[in-house]
């Protein structure tokens, strides 16, 4: 089971979502990318991810891991504070032009413009690498969902973490509920931004190419079949 996920911002017009004009908006603190280093620093540093980074540097030593890939990194905030916690390689990617602004803040070991199921960039997923998809899901209808993990496959991803957006339960029904008539009793606009799944949405979608190594709330990691 699916359902359309919708979030509410302050300038955005159209119908659908609009990352590079959402990077760039200073009202939309939790999305916005400041541009300079200090102020990006500022604006990350306190975000608490300590339940998923240790969960990842567990997996990673366990699995003789060196390196993170990061898919569709946003803001960058979990990664960030991966890099600050550990000695493995992290690669940020994003599909919006902010991604060239964080490249140049010299934080990560790299930095780049990448969409993964229609760019030609041939990136290296060898065995020492975990491929890093955090709370993109939602961003994917079903056939780009599926096509997501056979791309990664035809790219020889041995190891994948997957941190759902939002995953389908009564909590998320209920936002989204709230979300509506919030938007009724304003009369702002609802931003289509994806879809939310249940787990086994999620698991149709890799199953024919990947499968559980491990999971616990919130995180799968995969590994190829």
């Amino acid at each position: 089971m699916k359902i359309k996920h919708y979030s509410l911002f302050e300038h955005i017009k159209s119908n659908n979502i609009e990352w590079n004009n959402l990077r760039d908006d200073k009202s939309e603190d939790s999305y916005f990318i400041p541009f300079n280093k200090e102020s990006y620093i500022e604006s990350i540093k306190n975000f608490d991810f300590n339940y998923y980074v240790q969960d990842i540097i567990n997996y990673c030593q366990k699995n003789g891991l060196t390196r993170v890939i990061s898919i569709g990194s946003g803001k960058c905030g979990l990664e960030f504070h991966l890099k600050c916690k550990s000695n493995l390689s992290i690669i940020v990617t994003d599909t919006s032009d902010s991604i060239i602004r964080i490249k140049q803040y010299n934080i990560f070991d790299d930095a780049f413009k990448f969409d993964i199921i229609n760019s030609d960039i041939n990136i290296n997923l060898n065995e020492s690498t975990l491929v890093l998809l955090s709370r993109i899901d939602t961003e994917f209808d079903d056939v780009n969902f599926k096509l997501l993990f056979e791309v990664l496959k035809s790219k020889n991803s041995k190891h994948i973490c997957l941190i759902p957006a939002n995953q389908l339960t009564l909590r998320i029904i209920y936002a989204e509920f709230k979300v509506l008539i919030i938007s009724i009793l304003k009369r702002r606009k609802r931003v289509f931004c994806g879809y939310s799944r249940t787990t086994s949405e999620f698991i149709k979608a890799w199953s024919k190419h990947f499968e559980i190594a491990s999971f616990k709330e919130n995180i799968f990691y995969l590994t190829e079949k």
